[in-house]
This record gives C-alpha cells, sequence and structure tokens, in this order.
C-alpha cells in the first residue's frame, strides 16, 4: 500500500434512477384535459474513476503481529492531501485466518493497524510519533456491522490530530477465516463520498469472487 505508487487503474459505474410523473389537469367545465406534464430526474453518477487500488499479503510490515491473509484497498483521489474532497478516505477488504472478530477484537485490529502505519509514515518524513496512541472507539450498529471513530495523528501530511469514521461489516468465512469490510474517511457521514465508498466496496468484493 503505503510507500509505493499506486497503479492507477480507472473504474467507471453509473447508478441512473429516474422519476417520472404525470398529470391530467381538467378545466371545472368539462371540456377537455391539458397535455400531461412529465418531470424527469436524473440522480448524480457515482464514480471510482482514478480511485487507486492496491492488494497487501497479511501481516503487513508494519503490524507484523496481525493474522495472516490479505486485504484490497481502493483509494479515493487525494486521499493523502488535506485540501482533496477524499483525504483520508479509501475501501478497505481485509480477509484474516482468524474466526470473526467481535467487537473487542475490531477495536485491537485497527489499533494495532493505524500504529503501525502511521508511525512507518512518519519514520519516513523523520518525524516521532510515538508518543501520540491511536485511539479507536468502536460501537454496534446491527447484527455483524459496527460503527467506529479513531483520534491519531494525520501522519499522511499534515502531523495534526485527525478524526477518522469507520463503517464496519464483518463476514464470517469459516471456522477459522472472516472478513471485515471497511469504510473510512474523515468526512462526515452525510457526505457524498460515502456513497463512493458503498460502491468500492462492493467492487473489491466482487473481483475478488472471481
Amino acid at each position: 500500500m503505503i510507500k509505493s505508487r499506486f497503479l492507477r487503474v480507472s473504474f467507471a459505474f453509473f447508478l441512473l434512477s429516474s422519476l417520472a410523473g404525470g398529470a391530467t389537469l381538467m378545466n371545472p367545465g368539462g371540456q377537455g384535459a391539458e397535455k400531461s406534464t412529465k418531470v424527469a430526474q436524473t440522480l448524480e453518477p457515482i464514480s471510482l474513476k482514478n480511485w487507486q487500488p492496491e492488494t497487501i499479503i497479511f501481516p503487513p510490515q508494519f503490524a507484523p503481529s496481525l493474522p495472516t491473509g490479505k486485504e484490497s484497498l481502493r483509494f479515493a483521489p487525494g486521499w493523502s492531501d488535506p485540501r482533496a474532497e477524499g483525504f483520508w478516505t479509501y475501501a478497505i477488504v481485509m480477509w484474516i485466518d482468524e474466526s470473526m472478530p467481535n467487537m473487542k477484537r475490531i477495536d485491537e485490529l485497527l489499533e494495532t493497524y493505524y500504529t503501525g502505519l502511521l508511525r512507518m509514515f512518519a519514520s519516513g518524513q523523520n518525524k516521532d510519533i510515538g508518543s501520540s496512541p491511536v485511539k479507536v472507539v468502536v460501537t454496534r450498529k446491527g447484527k455483524d456491522k459496527y460503527n467506529a471513530t479513531m483520534d491519531a495523528v494525520d501522519a499522511f501530511a499534515t502531523f495534526k490530530p485527525i478524526r477518522i469514521r469507520f463503517e464496519i461489516v464483518t463476514v464470517a468465512l469459516g471456522p477459522k477465516q472472516s472478513s471485515l469490510r471497511i469504510k473510512l474517511s474523515s468526512r462526515p457521514k452525510d457526505h457524498a463520498i460515502w456513497k463512493s465508498l458503498d460502491l468500492a466496496i462492493t467492487q473489491i468484493v466482487v473481483e475478488n469472487k472471481k
């Protein structure tokens, strides 16, 4: 993922929908009908154009205590640029060789992963953030669904405190295998980029079924 230059693969997915309605208006004298009118509304297309893909074999070098497996990622354009809409925004699907994690284990996995990742980035820029721990708080959203927040130092760009939001779905694949589908962003939950994250997760899952 991380220090490599990502191959740029463009994916375009368009979700279009239209609503059409018509009404016939009669005048009080009953002398006929005006022409029916139709109103069409097209939703803004959701695109993954310029989202960068990456696959990492687990455990990654920056977090060797993680379980074996792999992860596939899709990075939003500008994911490491604080001026971009996609800053700190990407989708991850992890496949790990252990049973489906509970809430406590998800917390452990994320803290381990991001502690190692951010320290690696910081070291690459001759910075030390070892005294600034990553703090993850996971809450249950529903069956096998979780939300989380992470407070950390942004070692990608600004080296300032940042809060990241997560949406996580866990999937059991066997007695000792499971998957975590993770959407994360620095943007609020009502931001349109979360719809692109939904599509990115779907794309990763579909491609890994081939």
